[in-house]
């Protein structure tokens, strides 16, 4: 620490001690260590190096930027220690390597991210005059001044891609709210740029960042970017209006005496502790009521506002709520309120966490005046948006700070939920019901809200195990639907699952999305284990019944719908899965095989118990097809083209001699319904020489080269013999191809076929037949 000190000038020293004054809740032993160290490294390795924002020291610079983001924003010790180190990793002088080994990955993370932010160079696009440029493009045509955008819609354009793209960038928030800091810092200190990056700098505050920290509920720091913008964006307007607030100060100080001493008064003899405040509003909100009224200065009646910040103490969240609604009881007695004007951001607070009170009323001489009342926690939360919020749910060290960055990340991604609610929505809630948690927060839910909608209000994974809750103290069901002011606790169990019965009373479209994306969910899941069923079930009818094709899945799945009078293939497959739809093989065999199929199986089985009869049985009614065959004459049948190693039979002809067919030919069930008497038992010689036309099919992508790779894989082969080909292509770059090749036997043709399947692009080779 004497090192240290021996480094810092006076002025480096006192913000360094102020630093350790806002960071002492988050600063372990073990990250102030670092924190020092990395000051030390700073001073040392930037000693000369003056801001350039500022007159000040660069460590000063850097020192400030930590001091906001601690003070202003919430944030902890790996931030500081991120902002501190940022600029060594920038200027190569550490590597985030070894930050990753010195301190921790986070850290290495956050300034990774912001090395990439910085790529961006968004200031340039700020640093763009573009109404100039709009202007004249407008003067050159008209189609151009039709689709012209304003100057305002386009940085305000860029803001919003930029804030994409800041998001996508970003697997830490915190480095988000490094570069909230950052701009802060910069907007505060302008005075010593020129008037060009004055300009630039104010828009990025404005259109960039003042809009990112409204969303995240840090309204001090959105007006302080929108008034230091305003100065140099607007000078002249808001020269106009800091005078014309500096003449009526007296005369408004004295007005906001008169109006807070009775209502002092009242709260005094209540014995509630408050601090009452009034302050003008900012000089930006004041000129947007001028924009939007469409009036002069003194046309704008609520030039001010009165805050009663609480401080008693509370020992729960409702008890903070039944305060405020006291303390507005107490001014409404002293002061006639405006209905239309009543904001509560008390039981419905924004999305940022903002919560307070509004209300306009009647003051002395016939003015309105707008009061804000909240409890010191509120006020504290408005301050400083997500960061007080979680300090107040005890969020304590790094690990604590995950919530609150997963809840930033949620607001930043979603920005139309942190919207102002319509005036519609805001005045009185009619179609809404406040309920209230064990712990006694506040939830607002559906007039017609369920138990089970309460649920899920909670959190997805409570709605899927809800059996019931109790309904102040007392057991009530799922569809039991909730009143005004109830208090619920959930009851679960593990083993309980969404049903579809749960659509027909739950009253939320979120829930009914998140209940139908369960089932769906459970329904696919339960198909692909059903198709497996199915298939295990077409496959053993497949066995039993060789030689008949059946037809593919999807055809049987339309027989099966039509049969159960089912309309989805989802709804049989899931049922059969859960077993509440009985799928027998005998009622497979009747919807799949026609009537007399049957006869041709038993055919081909018989054929084939002929055809394997043992070579050396002797039996004159036995042919073989060989060389050395004569007196008989026979032809290969072109309808079914068999080869050796085909289980066959002869079938004698009138005139032609003995035609030699497959067993499993298409026509054997006829030639064997019409003529049994003609069929002769055939087999093959066991070696030959010989070679038999096959007839392929090979279809596949018609990449390039597919078809040369088929042809060369044939033709380099002295064993086979190609006698014909043709490919068709058809327009989804699907071929389909037709081979003719002489070959020896089936174990011959069955090597050829593993072989196509093996080319790039071939989805499937098979042998087929002419049908006849």
């Amino acid at each position: 620490m004497n090192e240290l000190t021996s480094l810092l000038s006076e002025v480096e020293q006192k913000k360094f001690e102020k630093l350790l004054k806002v960071g002492v809740h988050y600063f372990t032993p073990d990250k102030l260590n670092l924190i020092k160290i990395s000051i030390q490294n700073i001073s040392k390795a930037y000693n000369d190096k003056k801001c350039d924002f500022s007159q000040n020291s660069f460590l000063c610079s850097v020192l400030d930027i930590a001091i906001i983001a601690v003070e202003e924003i919430g944030m902890g010790a790996s931030s500081v220690l991120a902002i501190l180190q940022y600029e060594a990793v920038k200027n190569d002088n550490i590597t985030l390597k070894h930050i990753e080994h010195t301190t921790n990955k986070n850290i290495a993370t956050i300034i990774k991210g912001l090395l990439q932010i910085e790529e961006l160079d968004t200031h340039a696009v700020f640093d763009k005059d573009f109404s100039t440029d709009i202007q004249i493009l407008a003067e050159k045509s008209k189609r151009a001044k039709k689709y012209a955008i304003t100057a305002n819609e386009y940085y305000l354009n860029q803001a919003e891609n930029f804030r994409k793209l800041f998001l996508n960038l970003s697997d830490d928030m915190r480095i988000i709210l490094i570069l909230l800091a950052k701009q802060l810092y910069i907007s505060r200190n302008l005075k010593n740029l020129d008037s060009k990056e004055k300009l630039a700098y104010s828009r990025e505050s404005y259109y960039m960042y003042a809009p990112i920290a409204h969303q995240l509920g840090l309204y001090k720091t959105k007006t302080e970017f929108e008034e230091l913008s305003m100065k140099i964006l607007e000078s002249k307007m808001y020269q106009f209006i800091a005078k014309k607030l500096d003449e009526t100060k007296k005369n408004r100080n004295e007005y906001i005496k008169s109006f807070i001493q009775p209502i002092k008064n009242a709260l005094n003899e209540k014995l509630i502790i408050a601090e009452l405040k009034g302050r003008p509003k900012s000089i930006h909100s004041i000129w947007n009521k001028i924009k939007k009224q469409n009036v002069e200065f003194e046309g704008i009646y609520d030039l001010f506002a009165v805050r009663i910040i609480i401080d008693n103490e509370f020992t729960h969240d409702s008890e903070e709520k039944s305060a405020c609604w006291n303390v507005y009881s107490m001014i409404t007695d002293v002061w006639t309120p405006s209905p239309k004007r009543l904001r509560d951001w008390i039981s419905s607070p924004k999305a940022s966490g903002y919560e307070s009170l509004h209300t306009t009323v009647l003051g002395p001489d016939n003015k309105w005046v707008e009061v804000q009342i909240r409890t010191r926690r509120m006020d504290d939360i408005a301050e400083k948006g997500q960061a007080a919020h979680w300090k107040y749910k005890e969020v304590k060290g790094e690990n604590g700070h995950t919530d609150w960055l997963d809840e930033i990340r949620a607001v930043l991604e979603n920005p139309e939920e942190s919207t102002e609610e319509s005036e519609e929505k805001k005045e009185l809630y009619g179609d809404n019901i406040f309920v209230f948690t064990p712990k006694g927060e506040i939830k607002k839910l559906r007039k017609t809200a369920t138990v089970l909608d309460f649920a899920y209000s909670i959190h997805t994974r409570v709605g899927e195990q809800c059996t019931g809750a109790k309904i102040n103290g007392i057991m009530e069901g799922l569809k039991y639907q909730l009143k005004n002011g109830d208090k619920v606790e959930i009851l679960n169990s593990k083993t309980q699952k969404p049903k579809a019965e749960w659509l027909n009373f739950v009253a939320s479209p979120s829930t009914k999305g998140r209940i139908k994306r369960y089932l769906n969910n459970e329904i696919h899941k339960k198909a692909e284990e059903g198709k497996i069923l199915l298939d295990q079930k077409i496959e053993v009818l497949k066995s039993k019944n060789q030689g008949i094709d059946l037809p593919n899945r999807d055809k049987i799945l339309g027989k099966l719908r039509n049969h159960f009078k089912i309309n989805s293939n989802l709804k049989i497959l899931s049922q059969l899965q859960e077993n509440t739809l009985q799928i027998s093989e005998k009622l497979l065999h009747s919807l799949l095989i026609e009537p007399g199929q049957q006869n041709l199986v038993s055919a081909i089985d018989k054929l084939k118990e002929l055809a394997s009869e043992k070579e050396n049985k002797k039996d004159n009614d036995f042919l073989y097809i060989s060389d050395k065959l004569s007196g008989i004459e026979f032809h290969l049948a072109k309808c079914c083209s068999p080869i050796p190693g085909d289980s066959i039979f002869g079938f004698v002809t009138v005139n032609k001699g003995t035609k030699i067919h497959k067993a499993n030919c298409p026509n054997a069930h006829d030639m064997l319904n019409r003529y049994p008497y003609r069929m002769v038992k055939a087999r093959w010689k066991e070696s030959n020489s010989q070679q038999f036309s096959a007839k392929l099919k090979v279809v596949g992508e018609n990449t390039m080269g597919v078809v040369s790779d088929i042809t060369t894989l044939i033709t380099r082969n002295k064993k086979l013999n190609m006698t014909a080909i043709n490919i068709n292509t058809n327009e989804n770059n699907m071929f389909e191809g037709e081979i003719s090749v002489n070959v020896f036997d089936t174990e011959h043709l069955n090597i050829l076929l593993k072989a196509l399947k093996k080319i790039k692009g071939v989805h499937n080779a098979y042998r087929y037949e002419y049908r006849s």
